[in-house]
């Protein structure tokens, strides 16, 4: 009983210690500033130390061999790696660097890119591009947007444990029935100029399904983080998407599906993520005919096709999913 309790008490001893040394390290902004945020994040790593040419990192153990070489190469010191639990330095990685903002990782079209690409690509955050944004709908209209979203994310290097499922939204934030649309939520504000409705389907390492409302009232406006955004609404009602850097113009009637697929490194893992976007309509009406109703409709088979992922069945896909 007595050797058990020691055990526990060594334990508890030990993690005293580690949270000491990251709370010691955490104080020291020349410590911060040696390793960027998009580093931290993208490597998984956590600056602990410095001496002289030597920098002493706390990294999760599967971050070795070439990842180190990397390191090594882009912040021109010798890495020193100490290998900690990954929750410990996810902790102090958000604590730290991360706070209340998003660090955008940057990605790339192969999966060879860890060496294939020069380190400063990969040290680099992802910009996103919101050159040539233009609202040019009159403000008595509305641009109606009614999307699928499918997105399938994966871990390349490592075996990772994939989720339990995770309903989403089950709410309809709209549906349009000939000329009339019925919107099942709050009115709009006269700022809103476009509202998108997504039925999402996440898999792989996400497992969610669900709807989802967004009421757009500045551009660019991000349908996933830099790599789907709309960027430009005429007239008309011609909507311009940027998917992965390319601009696609969609006009009111038309029914593309789009798509693109993209590598990049999280925590010290090379992941791949597909996205599929495929619009089922898109079309102006007058602000002032909005019919508005509090109770949510019944469901339609379209409806749960949508939610469970039918309306994929059919049609290729950048994951080969």
């Amino acid at each position: 009983m007595r050797e058990s309790a020691g055990k526990g008490d060594l334990k508890i001893y030990e993690l005293a210690r580690i949270v000491q040394l990251f709370e010691k390290a955490s104080l020291d902004e020349g410590l911060k500033s040696a390793v960027p945020a998009v580093v931290a994040s993208s490597f998984g790593v956590y600056p602990l130390a410095k001496n002289g040419g030597s920098l002493t990192l706390a990294c999760p153990e599967w971050v070795r061999g070439d990842l180190l070489m990397i390191l090594e190469k882009g912040l021109g010191v010798k890495v020193c790696p100490l290998y900690f639990e990954k929750e410990i330095i996810l902790g102090y990685i958000t604590k730290v660097y991360l706070q209340e903002r998003l660090v955008n990782i940057n990605t790339f079209e192969s999966e060879d890119f860890l060496f294939s690409a020069n380190p400063s690509e990969i040290f680099r955050e992802k910009k996103e591009d919101g050159d040539g944004c233009e609202m040019g709908l009159d403000g008595a209209k509305v641009l109606f947007l009614d999307i699928s979203f499918r997105s399938v994310l994966r871990n390349i290097d490592r075996m990772e444990g994939y989720p339990f499922f995770a309903a989403g939204d089950l709410d309809v934030p709209f549906k349009r029935d000939g000329g009339a649309v019925n919107v099942f939520s709050e009115k709009l504000s006269p700022d809103t100029f476009c509202v998108v409705k997504r039925s999402d389907l996440y898999t792989g390492i996400e497992n969610r399904h669900g709807f989802s409302e967004h009421r757009v009232d500045a551009l660019p406006f991000s349908i996933h983080p830099t790599e789907v955004q709309m960027k430009r609404i005429e007239g008309d009602g011609t909507l311009t998407m940027n998917v992965y850097g390319r601009d696609l113009r969609i006009r009111p009637g038309e029914r593309p599906v789009m798509g693109c697929r993209y590598y990049f490194l999280h925590f010290g893992s090379r992941y791949m993520r597909a996205i599929d976007l495929k619009v089922h309509d898109l079309w102006v009406t007058d602000r002032s005919s909005l019919a508005y109703e509090a109770e949510q409709p019944r469901w339609s088979m379209s409806d749960l096709d949508r939610w469970l992922g039918f309306d994929w069945k059919s049609g290729p896909s950048p994951a080969g999913a």
